[in-house]
C-alpha cells in the first residue's frame, strides 16, 4: 500500500466513525429526554422536546465544526487533529465544570457531554493511528510498490 492509500483508508476510516459518534450523541440526547431527572412524580412530566431539540442542534454545530476541522477526507498530516483536540478538549472540561457536572439533571443535559467526551476519545486514539500512518520512516513501510 502506498501512503496515499493508507490517508484514503484513513480518511475512510475518520469520515464514518464522526458520522457515527455524531449519531451516537443525538441518540444519547433523544434517549436522554425520557429520563427527567430528580422531580417527585417523573410519570407527570411531558417529553421535553425543545430541550432535547435545542441539545441535538449544539451536537450536530459541533459535529459540523469538527468535520470542518478535521476535512478528513483530505487529512495528511496528523496536525488538524491537534487542532480538533484542542479545542473540543478545553470544551468538554467546560461543558463538564458548568453542565454535565451537576447530578440530578434531565437525561439530555448530560447528552453534550458524553458526545465531547466521545470526541476527545476519538481525536486520541486518530492522533495514535495517525502516528502510525504519517510518521513511519519509508524504509519501514513493507508494502509499497518497488
Amino acid at each position: 500500500m502506498s501512503l496515499s492509500r493508507h490517508t484514503r483508508w484513513f480518511g475512510l476510516f475518520m469520515t464514518s466513525a464522526l458520522i457515527f459518534i455524531w449519531g451516537i450523541g443525538l441518540t444519547h440526547a433523544i434517549w436522554g429526554g425520557l429520563n427527567p431527572g430528580y422531580v417527585r412524580h417523573a410519570a407527570d412530566h411531558p417529553y421535553p422536546v425543545r430541550a432535547v431539540f435545542i441539545t441535538c442542534c449544539i451536537i450536530t454545530v459541533e459535529f459540523v465544526l469538527l468535520f470542518s476541522i478535521l476535512r478528513p477526507f483530505s487529512l495528511s498530516s496528523p496536525r488538524r487533529l491537534w487542532v480538533a483536540l484542542g479545542i473540543f478538549a478545553p470544551l468538554w472540561i467546560a461543558d463538564f465544570m458548568l453542565i454535565s457536572g451537576w447530578s440530578d439533571q434531565a437525561g439530555y443535559c448530560y447528552s453534550n457531554g458524553f458526545f465531547l467526551f466521545v470526541v476527545d476519545a476519538f481525536l486520541v486514539i486518530a492522533i495514535m493511528i495517525s502516528f502510525v500512518i504519517f510518521r513511519r520512516p519509508p524504509e519501514i513501510r513493507t508494502n509499497d510498490a518497488v
